[in-house]
């Protein structure tokens, strides 16, 4: 019988070092880098400036919720002032 490499059970084993990434594919991947780097520094920014908005935006919430409470407390006397 002829014996050949392309035989049934016959599986050459090559290895190989991984190449080197193409000049193209480098530039590619640093403009990647380059931009994922400034949306994270964006993103900081854009935190920087939210952080005292909602802060501020509690504060006027606590400020309003003080004063729900007077004004319930002032319809309380009116009422029992005027039931009388």
């Amino acid at each position: 019988m002829f014996d050949s490499p392309i035989g049934i059970g016959y599986c050459p084993v090559v290895i190989t070092a991984p190449s080197k990434p193409l000049k193209q594919t480098q530039i590619l991947l640093d403009a990647m880098s380059r931009s994922a780097d400034e949306e994270k520094a964006f993103k900081n920014e854009v935190m920087e400036y939210l952080h005292p908005l909602f802060s501020r935006i509690s504060d006027i919430g606590e400020v309003q919720r003080q004063m729900k409470a007077q004004m319930d407390i002032r319809a309380s006397a009116m009422d029992n002032y005027s039931a009388e």
